[in-house]
């Protein structure tokens, strides 16, 4: 063998191993079922239910029930890409909610998203969602004695950027929201400028603290009703894995959302929105064990609404209310190439 041919050889092995040891893109995917009991799946007030229970003025409630057991089935799957040095993904998933005794209130949503690695430290994340026919309830439309379904389609586009320093990650985002409502309810069509920042720090291995704080500026169509509003909330996170029990996950975390109506609307044409401010809280608890590949999950969830309005005694729909929910379910990573974690 000649000393070129033996240089060849040296190269082409070289080459081959250079690509053997290349970081392969990497499939994920997860599988996910939730049984969800809601105590009050239409958020109705205390009035409404006592109205419901005893049949009063039984056009207004033409459902089955006012709990309800809910099925949730979602599936999702993320192709891992390398960038230079760093990689980024594209994701889908999708979730359906299936409503055993309201079967009208089932609904599914899909997204997709991207996400690249930036500059030293940073990564950026664009999502599409798309929720199609959600039922909030059963309303009177404008004008009409019937009771209909209130229904609406939502497109939500996100943006966000992450930057990640020692334990500590900031990341400030922006969303565009769309209502479209059923034509019954064009009033309602409603756009939504959501800017917002989350922080996250590690504080030790194991124990993670999250803070968000965000704002809502929708504008609704109108002109009466009139549901635009200016929304500020913030929510805040703690999750632990023990150390020496690694396969258990706890979380914690409570919400605040203050919401102002701003319509112009005076109180004898828009009593329902006029001067109204609403106090949304919730409160959520989560213990998850991992078994392999499947995670099980428990949670309990307490929401409430409490509205404050000079016209409350005009207001025809309550607005207040009050729900518990209680979760068991199972979350499944099988890998397909690289195991999600």
């Amino acid at each position: 063998m000649s000393r070129f041919a033996g240089f060849l050889l040296v190269v082409s092995g070289l080459m081959s191993g250079a690509e053997t040891m290349r970081p392969a893109p990497r499939l994920s995917s997860y599988y996910k079922l939730v049984l969800t009991y809601d105590t009050n799946v239409f958020r109705y007030s205390d009035s409404d239910l006592d109205s419901f229970r005893i049949s009063i003025n039984p056009d207004r409630f033409p459902v089955r029930s006012a709990d309800d057991l809910d099925a949730a089935l979602s599936a999702g799957l993320k192709y891992r890409f390398k960038q230079g040095r760093r990689f980024g993904h594209l994701g889908a998933r999708f979730k359906s909610h299936l409503y055993v005794s309201n079967q009208d209130k089932s609904y599914g949503l899909g997204a997709v998203e991207a996400s690249v690695p930036a500059w030293s430290g940073a990564r950026c994340r664009a999502e599409f969602i798309w929720m199609p026919g959600y039922l909030i309830r059963y309303y009177r439309p404008a004008g009409q004695d019937d009771y209909r379904a209130c229904r609406f389609t939502e497109f939500l586009v996100r943006a966000e950027a992450t930057q990640e320093l020692w334990r500590l990650s900031l990341t400030p985002y922006y969303a565009f929201e769309v209502d479209d409502y059923l034509s019954l309810f064009d009033y309602y069509d409603t756009r939504a400028h959501r800017p917002g920042v989350r922080v996250g720090f590690e504080v030790v291995r194991g124990l993670d603290l999250a803070a968000e704080y965000g704002l809502k500026l929708a504008s609704a169509r109108g002109p009466v009703p009139d549901i635009s509003y200016l929304q500020y909330g913030f929510r805040v996170w703690v999750s632990s894995r023990p150390k020496n029990l690694d396969r258990l996950s706890f979380g914690a975390s409570y919400g605040h959302e203050m919401r102002t109506f701003t319509t112009e609307n005076s109180g004898e044409l828009d009593p329902s929105h006029a001067g109204r401010e609403d106090l949304i809280e919730d409160v959520e608890l989560e213990v998850g064990y991992r078994l392999g590949n499947v995670k099980l999950v428990l949670a309990y969830q307490l929401a409430w609404r409490e509205a404050f309005s000079p016209y409350s005694e005009r207001i025809e729909d309550i607005k207040q209310y009050g729900q518990n929910r209680v979760s068991l379910g199972a979350v499944v990573t099988p890998g397909l190439g690289e195991r999600s974690r």
